[in-house]
């Protein structure tokens, strides 16, 4: 048998607590927590960056669906990665409005 300590796990009570601290203070200002939490990451560089990503990916997808119409793929072939790149781009760029989205409602609730 191993001789080891149970240690505290401090870090995620630590996390929880701060967590627990803002959304309380969320809803004293009458605002979502989550949308408060969204507002805070948005706020941040990584978001920026985050952003850049996406962006830089849905410009990828267009050119795989060109590159299809370059190599002559069929039809059905190009309708089908057109949709699929149309969906993506779709799913990513409502994950950002939702994103961006939380400075308004954050915005409106605070003012």
């Amino acid at each position: 048998m191993e001789d080891s300590a149970t240690r505290p796990d401090f870090i995620n009570t630590i996390r929880q607590a701060r967590a627990d601290v803002e959304d309380e203070r969320a809803k004293s200002k009458g605002l979502d927590p989550e949308d408060a939490a969204l507002y805070e990451m948005s706020q941040t560089r990584g978001w920026e960056i985050a952003k850049r990503i996406i962006s830089s990916l849905t410009s990828e997808l267009d050119e795989i669906v060109n590159k299809a119409i370059e190599k002559g793929a069929d039809f059905r072939d190009i309708g089908i990665l057109t949709m699929i790149a149309k969906e993506t781009k779709d799913k990513l760029e409502s994950f950002v409005f939702r994103i961006d989205g939380s400075r308004e409602i954050v915005k409106q609730g605070e003012g």
